[in-house]
């Protein structure tokens, strides 16, 4: 069965889940699981319950899940990432999203709605912007499959340059909800944390780096300091963020993302699911930029996925120490209320 011949639904509105790799998957018309690899058909596994346990076990996730459906006669696309830390595409981010900044504005604390707004906005800008190199991938791997390139083969083919530049976006988007976290802890939790100067003025903190060097100097028995020095620390092999960092220092003082992968090419090659070997592309980054920028390797999407999850723990982290509680808005006469999509 062809790619073009596979629905997930039987009507106007289609679910396309999009996986690892540029693939994606759904249920076929035989009611089975099956990995959907643009222009070269579809793969049907044995249908399982417990899907991304299945997919787990041959090293292939869920990254987000696609809404296709009709609106006055146009297409539309909704997406929304997978975030396994609250089960599932609805998830309590949006709910913070909207809620942080209704709640902060109730309290009449304008100062922090403004941050709330930032953070509300960036949170969106980067699930996006993981949504854009799936589709990269996915571009990529169509154009592999349609070109019939051999398995190995390192290629630069249509839309490579558009790979590069959306995982230059994803970044540099998780970089600036980064700082935008910083900015609302430095408020709302170390009761408005100055940075020193130059002379004796103090500036308010805007950047987490900032804010890491504050706390190593002015000791905090909150968790959520405790969290920052240990996951912003260069020198911690597990200090996430500080990979991060590392990222966006690249892009923005030294160069584009290709110069930091293994090449500069998205490589074809083939990945085993069950018994089957499936068509994939891959574009390899250093999984340590900081001790390791040479190698080992790990997938760019699969290190978007990684940052983006990581980056909405903390965001639920930040909220919990700042001990707002976020309260989306309601209109008690129309009994519904307003939640960002």
């Amino acid at each position: 069965m062809r790619a073009e011949n596979f629905q997930i639904r039987r009507s106007q509105t289609k679910i396309m889940l999009h996986l690892d790799y540029g693939l994606a998957a759904g249920h076929s018309e035989n009611d089975m699981l099956a990995i959907i690899v643009p222009g070269g058909g579809v793969y049907e596994i044995p249908n399982v319950e417990e899907y991304r346990t299945y997919l787990n076990s041959h090293n292939v996730d869920v990254v987000g899940m696609e809404t296709l459906f009709q609106l006055k006669g146009c297409s539309r696309s909704y997406w929304r990432m997978f975030d396994p830390q609250a089960g599932g595409f609805d998830t309590d981010v949006a709910t913070i999203r909207s809620g942080l900044v209704y709640a902060l504005y109730k309290a009449g604390e304008t100062g922090s709605v403004a941050i709330a707004e930032n953070i509300d906005f960036s949170i969106l800008a980067m699930e996006q912007r993981l949504g854009d190199v799936w589709k990269s991938y996915f571009e990529q791997l169509h154009y592999a499959v349609a070109e019939n390139l051999h398995v190995g083969v390192r290629f630069i083919g249509p839309g490579t340059i558009n790979l590069f530049l959306n995982i230059h976006s994803f970044l540099v988007e998780a970089a600036t909800l980064r700082d935008h976290l910083a900015s609302f802890l430095a408020l709302k939790v170390f009761d408005g944390a100055k940075k020193k100067a130059k002379g004796s003025k103090e500036k308010s903190i805007k950047k987490m780096s900032e804010l890491y060097e504050y706390l190593k100097h002015t000791p905090h028995e909150e968790d959520i300091a405790q969290e920052i020095i240990q996951i912003d620390d260069r020198e911690n092999a597990g200090g996430w963020l500080a990979r991060l960092n590392e990222f966006r220092n690249h892009l923005v003082h030294d160069g584009p993302i290709s110069e930091m992968g293994r090449k500069k090419e998205v490589v074809f090659t083939t990945h085993k699911i069950a018994s089957l070997d499936v068509p994939i592309v891959q574009y390899d980054l250093p999984i340590d930029p900081i001790l390791s920028p040479e190698g080992p390797y790990i997938d760019a999407m699969k290190q978007c996925v990684f940052l983006a999850r990581k980056m909405l723990g903390l965001v639920r982290d930040v909220v919990v120490a700042s001990g707002v509680k976020p309260e989306i808005m309601c209109f008690e006469a129309a009994n519904s209320c307003i939640k960002a999509g």
